[in-house]
């Protein structure tokens, strides 16, 4: 028979932090500066960045994956070294939404010109290739399976990653930038009174035990 246990209420700044998670997350900016200013809890990231990755998020939603490119490297310069997945899926649904708007030249361009070299020795890579250029062969009408899913679902699936990394990129900065903060401050003194006391406490001890003699430090100013 399980025994029952009293409801555990969760700490208040283990709730206020997952309140500013969320509203940080989903890109509320001014309820994330109200609510830090009403809470005392500190952003993760600096919420001047908000607006700029909600736009870069806003430009794939809207078809605009040249202007989100833009965007993106404009507010976070170095997010996309080391990730070549993500620089995939961003030249990739530029094409479709190319392909979309019915400019298959300019589609077929940069799928050579762009994609063709990061795919190449990637079969993953390669196959998603083939799969958006088969929507300029059979139309956006196709079946799933052959050209993909919808366009709004591809631009969902891109805004989602694209978000997670623009966070990432944003929590390791900060981390960072707390981490050399850390480094710079003086380290704290030593305890010198606390040394001081138990040196004279040692002293007292050895000579009430009558042990062998020893240098007596003297003229230490100790209050007990």
């Amino acid at each position: 028979m399980k025994q029952s246990h009293p409801d555990q209420q969760v700490p208040r700044r283990v709730l206020n932090d997952l309140v500013m998670q969320y509203l940080v997350t989903n890109g509320h900016e001014e309820a994330a500066e109200h609510f830090s200013r009403e809470s005392g809890t500190d952003p993760p990231v600096d919420l001047r960045s908000v607006d700029g990755r909600m736009r870069v998020l806003s430009a794939v939603m809207g078809g605009q994956s040249s202007q989100a490119m833009a965007l993106l490297n404009g507010a976070f310069p170095l997010l996309l070294e080391g990730r070549p997945a993500l620089v995939f899926a961003l030249k990739r649904q530029h094409v479709i939404e190319l392909i979309e708007r019915g400019d298959a030249d300019a589609a077929l361009d940069y799928a050579t010109d762009e994609l063709a070299p990061l795919a190449r020795d990637d079969e993953g890579l390669l196959a998603q290739l083939e799969q958006a250029l088969m929507r300029l062969a059979l139309g956006a009408d196709a079946h799933v399976a052959l050209i993909g899913p919808p366009l709004t679902e591809l631009r969902r699936a891109l805004v989602k990653q694209l978000n997670v990394a623009m966070l990432d990129h944003q929590y390791a900065a900060a981390a960072a930038a707390a981490h050399k903060v850390q480094q710079q401050q003086p380290p704290p003194p030593l305890p010198r009174y606390d040394f001081l006391q138990l040196l004279a406490h040692s002293q007292r001890t050895l000579r009430a035990m009558h042990c062998a003699e020893f240098s007596y430090v003297t003229g230490l100013t100790v209050e007990e």
